[in-house]
């Protein structure tokens, strides 16, 4: 796997775990003693990372945002990905690793990556 590709994982990971901060409402560990100044630029360059990665993603086709999303977000494994539509785990190996460097391509296009 190459460093591109890792930085792709990275960047799936970070949004995975971004978006979900911002869906539950709780962007900051705001602490609850006294009055603090409320921190709200790490909250706005959280939704601005949100943002940028699912507009570089979203031009991704469809059967690629699933593939990646089944296999670094759901956590499936190659071998599992390639029994679910019936081609070999080396076809699934090179599908993936062509995806991740196409989404590499966008976000560095956006300079996200």
């Amino acid at each position: 796997m190459s460093i591109i590709e890792v930085k792709v994982i990275a960047a799936i990971r970070r949004w995975c775990y971004d978006s979900a901060k911002l869906v539950s409402g709780r962007g900051n560990n705001y602490q609850h003693r006294g009055f603090q100044r409320r921190d709200e630029r790490s909250y706005d360059a959280r939704q601005v990372r949100v943002l940028d990665f699912e507009r570089a993603f979203s031009k991704l086709p469809e059967q690629n945002q699933v593939l990646l999303l089944l296999a670094h977000r759901d956590g499936i494994s190659e071998c599992e990905l390639a029994a679910m539509i019936s081609v070999s785990p080396n076809s699934m190996r090179r599908w993936l690793m062509d995806t991740r460097i196409a989404l590499a391509t966008l976000l560095e296009h956006q300079n996200a990556l």
